[in-house]
């Protein structure tokens, strides 16, 4: 979930599976997280995994908001500064009905968008729905089974413990590719690497790291080489192109590359705001593939998640079928929406009174700061009700989603 700027490239570090120090009983949620790396220990509202157990999909899905609550919150202070509160304040001190109807749409239209992105497309990205995608792309790009696998990623192992499951005969080498010395300077991804540890219980899945984005693994190895959400965090001035490259040395000749991506589109405009915009366009990640695999296909996800795939072979550039080509945001979506509830909300001022109208803008606005949290909460308690549940012996059961 979810997400966000990493350009910067250092030396990197040793990633170990004890880099989190949990603080109080277990029902605690306050946490003290202690990277490796880090000058000083960070304290999180968010459970921390342990190595020992697999996170469930309610905890993938409640870290996914946890680590972009800041963006949520800079989204809700520049809507309530630039229109919120001066809209509001027309309308009520002078009286005048068209802001009275612009102020309960402007709330209204937020509203709904914020919770589209909490409660329908985080979800379907991190929570129960996010294995559908990395299922949709095997089944897209043919790879029905596989002996080794190389899951590489930034420090998230949500996407191994998926693989391990649709690929039940598959050895799943997790490669944390951040090469990073010290702290990301991108808060998103501290708390995504300090709220997740490297698994130590199960047996096909076995966690490492990169020297200097090098992948290690023997030449011609593995048979499928999957790259996830995380993969355009990695600088694309020389390291991106290093893991690309690194990717098709460790591919056996006919293997598969597989990679599933943030698209920068209507959809994910709405489920994660402006910050989406830093994300590599999904026509650049065609011109990738195109460079260093043949039999290039694409397809697109219902979660709003881009789809890519190649094989290695003798010769490069060749396509299975058209790729995307330049964006074109579908803004008459947007339109439909807002007028929606513009004529809602016309309907609301004209029959209430203006003592719950003042109720009602402030309603809006107390559930657009608390609403995040408030999801955060649900996730949490629906990783508590479901934990005896999750796997702590993959020979008893096969690993949750």
């Amino acid at each position: 979930f979810i997400h966000v700027l990493a350009k910067h490239s250092r030396p990197r570090r040793k990633i170990t599976s004890d880099r989190l120090t949990a603080i109080g009983s277990r029902t605690s949620f306050r946490l003290l997280a202690h990277p490796m790396n880090s000058p000083s220990p960070r304290m999180h509202m968010y459970p921390a995994t342990r190595p020992d157990r697999q996170p469930s999909p309610w905890w993938y899905y409640g870290r996914a908001l946890y680590v972009s609550r800041r963006d949520y919150f800079k989204i809700y202070c520049l809507l309530m500064a630039t229109l919120g509160i001066p809209m509001v304040f027309v309308a009520l001190y002078f009286d005048v009905k068209f802001m009275k109807i612009a102020a309960l749409g402007a709330g209204t239209v937020s509203l709904f968008y914020l919770g589209y992105s909490l409660v329908v497309g985080m979800y379907r990205m991190y929570g129960h729905p996010g294995k559908r995608y990395i299922h949709q792309l095997l089944r897209e790009s043919g790879t029905t089974d596989a002996a080794v696998v190389a899951d590489i990623h930034i420090g998230t192992y949500r996407h191994s413990y998926i693989l391990a499951d649709l690929l039940p005969e598959a050895e799943i080498h997790s490669v944390d590719c951040w090469g990073v010395e010290g702290d990301p300077d991108e808060i998103a991804i501290r708390d995504v690497r300090d709220l997740e540890c490297a698994p130590t219980h199960h047996p096909r899945i076995h966690s490492s790291g990169t020297d200097d984005y090098t992948l290690p693994l023997p030449d011609a190895s593995c048979d499928v080489v999957v790259l996830g959400f995380g993969t355009h965090e990695i600088p694309d001035d020389g390291p991106l192109e290093t893991v690309f490259t690194e990717a098709r040395r460790v591919l056996k000749p006919g293997g598969k590359a597989l990679m599933f991506e943030h698209g920068v589109d209507f959809h994910n405009v709405i489920i994660f705001g402006p910050v989406i915009s830093h994300v590599i366009p999904r026509y650049e990640w065609s011109e990738r593939f195109l460079a260093h695999f043949s039999d290039i296909g694409y397809a697109r996800a219902p979660q709003a998640v881009d789809l890519f795939w190649g094989t290695r072979g003798e010769e490069i550039g060749s396509t299975s079928q058209a790729l995307p080509q330049e964006e074109n945001r579908r803004t008459a979506r947007v339109f439909v929406v807002i007028g929606t509830f513009t004529l809602i909300s016309l309907g609301v001022v004209a029959y209430l009174p203006q003592p719950l109208l003042v109720a009602i803008y402030l309603g809006i606005a107390i559930l657009g700061v608390t609403w995040p949290w408030l999801m955060i909460g649900v996730a949490i308690l629906g990783d508590r009700l479901t934990r005896s549940q999750a796997v702590t012996s993959p020979g008893d059961e096969s690993p949750a989603a």
